[in-house]
């Protein structure tokens, strides 16, 4: 068994890496898990202020009475199974 295991590794140092087609080799410098959390960051970020303006234009609340702001919301919560 340690033969065969010898074997495959010494086996693959001797064969050069290839690649696949249509890809190339990560030749990327730097640390890449901080590179991509400062990605998905920056990413957040831009979710976060798109959702303000898409949230002004699902929502009008209707100050104008209790129940009228009560109406104004209900379509935007979720069913539920409970009962109360």
């Amino acid at each position: 068994m340690a033969i065969a295991i010898g074997f495959a590794f010494t086996n693959a140092a001797l064969c050069p890496a290839q690649n696949l087609p249509g890809t190339q080799p990560l030749v990327q410098d730097g640390d890449l898990a901080a590179q991509m959390v400062a990605g998905i960051g920056r990413y957040l970020d831009r979710e976060l202020d798109a959702s303000v303006t898409a949230r002004a234009g699902r929502w009008q609340a209707d100050f104008s009475s209790r129940e009228a702001y009560a109406v104004s919301y209900t379509h935007l919560t979720l069913p539920t199974n409970r009962e109360v």
